[in-house]
């Protein structure tokens, strides 16, 4: 069944949506490497989309918020809370 995305609205949105992408496509490349096993399914295409778009506003994934967004990925999977 498709889902219907909605892109974000704002700049603050845009942001959490370009550095969530970014962090995503990093943790679905460590994956194909074998770095590491499990955890969610990525979909390249959209995390693609909001870095292209986002790009076009200006919004550019922040190293930090990244960070963040990997450490809530794989912290689930440790037992750890972020």
């Amino acid at each position: 069944m498709p889902v219907d995305f909605k892109d974000p609205q704002n700049p603050i949105e845009w942001q959490a949506a370009v550095d969530a992408a970014e962090a995503y496509l990093l943790f679905d490349s460590a994956t194909k490497y074998g770095l590491v096993r499990g955890g969610p399914v990525v979909n390249v295409h959209r995390c693609e989309y909001l870095l292209a778009k986002g790009k076009e506003r200006g919004v550019v994934p922040l190293r930090e918020n990244v960070d963040n967004c990997i450490a809530a990925i794989v912290a689930p999977r440790l037992g750890d809370s972020v």
